[in-house]
């Protein structure tokens, strides 16, 4: 039995990997979800909840003797960053608009 865990971008990603017993008269065995999580739990490690539901076999084809499982993990609270004094926008002031006075030439005939 193969454990691989790897934590990348808030979650937790579990492989196992079983071998096959090949018509030998080994037990057959099954590992799901509740078995992946018993063994998290034995090796302190954080997580919140399944993202999916797997089983793996050792007794069915190569293909089912491995499965990855995928934990969500805890939110990190991040550390506040040293307060700078942030950029003040002055307040605009509002422009009156002025039209001005055109003068209009009158035409003689």
């Amino acid at each position: 039995m193969k454990w691989n865990i790897e934590k990348k971008e808030n979650k937790l990603f579990v492989t196992l990997r079983v071998s096959h017993i090949k018509n030998t008269r080994e037990a057959k065995q099954q590992f799901d979800t509740n078995f992946v999580k018993n063994y998290l739990i034995n090796e302190n490690v954080t997580f919140l909840e399944a993202l999916n539901n797997k089983i793996v076999y050792n007794y069915q084809t190569q293909e089912k003797c491995a499965e990855t499982w995928i934990f969500s993990l805890p939110q990190k609270s991040k550390p506040k960053k040293s307060s700078k004094p942030k950029k003040s926008s002055k307040p605009l002031e509002k422009k009156e608009t002025v039209t001005k006075m055109v003068s209009k030439k009158t035409i003689k005939k």
